[in-house]
């Protein structure tokens, strides 16, 4: 099936009018289209191969309608025609949302940044009462790891990504795999299991950047978005 195809039968599984123009909006593997028809602009998303099975859409669905409820400015996702908020295709999970008006930015001005941080506030006293079981993810399967956790950045886990990658670059990039096993030392002396998970929990969002945010004229933010990475975690790692 051509990207296109693809495109055209994720489309058919939802009422979204006539369909005027389709434009790439964001991303290389996992990659989202602006969709304009004649009852407004959506945005059509592909999933993360890591972040679509069956129980992380469900757990991040659930995560987007308790936000929204506690007035956390995101979005559902669209249902179909069948009433499923996503569909499969070649193996992919699609996802339709209505774009949200806004502005992205590459670099944040201080009003911004101030803006970030008191959403990243309200974030967090958002999520602490939204209790559904993180399924475990398998962070590193693009990496040849197939291993599944809930905790990200897991010593163990990186311990087998680094000797991998130590193997295979042999003697070459010797100051670069000297500073990963730095801090891959920093990380087990002063962040073991029982360090991690003594800190100040809540749900988290774990991939807090300006590439996830939208941006009112006056600086606060009014969009954030892709909570793939969303979990229980130390509310510190967002920051």
């Amino acid at each position: 099936m051509t990207e296109d195809q693809r495109i055209r039968q994720a489309l058919a599984a939802y009422e979204l009018g006539t369909v005027r123009a389709v434009h790439h909006h964001a991303g290389t593997a996992a990659k989202t289209w602006r969709v304009e028809t004649d009852r407004g602009t959506w945005l059509l998303r592909t999933r993360g191969s890591r972040t679509s099975t069956d129980e992380l859409i469900a757990f991040d669905h659930g995560l987007r309608a308790h936000l929204v409820r506690r007035g956390i400015p995101t979005a559902e996702p669209v249902p179909g025609r069948d009433g499923a908020r996503f569909v499969r295709l070649d193996g992919l999970a699609l996802e339709v949302y209505a774009l949200l008006p806004g502005q992205s930015v590459g670099r944040a001005e201080p009003r911004q940044i101030a803006g970030a941080a008191r959403l990243l506030a309200a974030f967090h006293r958002a999520g602490e009462d939204y209790r559904a079981a993180v399924p475990p993810v398998a962070q590193y399967r693009t990496l040849g790891l197939e291993t599944a956790t809930t905790r990200m950045e897991s010593p163990e886990l990186l311990s087998q990504v680094y000797a991998e990658i130590e193997r295979q670059a042999g003697r070459r990039f010797p100051r670069a795999r000297a500073v990963a096993r730095d801090w891959l030392g920093r990380l087990r002396r002063e962040w073991s299991d029982d360090a991690y998970f003594g800190l100040p929990q809540t749900m988290t969002h774990g991939d807090f950047t300006l590439a996830n945010l939208l941006f009112a004229p006056d600086g606060e933010v009014c969009g954030v978005f892709d909570f793939d990475w969303s979990r229980r975690a130390p509310r510190v790692r967002d920051v």
